[in-house]
């Protein structure tokens, strides 16, 4: 029996590349279980490249394609954009949360792994803090 996927947002991504425990902990738990899809990868790839800017280091995206390469990447071509909107208007969204929550909802998805508290307004969705 496959267990249940839990969704993985921007921010809990970031904390793991920055080495948090709790963070790299729930990872090495429930690695086959997590997926995301590319709204996220996209937005890892910004903060990266926007510490490298402000630290002045050459951009190292090798640790962001290894994460990612491990998640189930889920697709977005098949959610509706009507959806996007919907969810924009119900809960008060940023267009990429929206997004993000219609990737779940469109893939059966009722966890999602984040520290964004916006993402508690949502009804479908239960928020884990790891």
């Amino acid at each position: 029996m496959r267990r249940e996927l839990i969704f993985v947002d921007t921010n809990v991504v970031v904390w793991l590349l920055k080495g948090r425990e709790s963070v790299v902990n729930f990872f090495a738990k429930n690695m086959e279980r997590l997926a995301s899809n590319v709204i996220v990868y996209l937005e890892v790839m910004h903060v990266v490249r926007r510490l490298s800017q402000r630290l002045r280091r050459p951009l190292d995206l090798t640790p962001v394609h290894e994460v990612f390469s491990d998640m189930a990447l889920l697709p977005i071509d098949d959610v509706a954009m009507r959806r996007v909107g919907e969810l924009v208007i119900r809960y008060n969204l940023m267009p990429n949360d929206a997004m993000i929550a219609a990737t779940c909802e469109h893939h059966g998805i009722r966890k999602i792994a984040t520290y964004d508290e916006d993402f508690t307004r949502i009804d479908f969705l239960e928020v884990i803090m790891p």
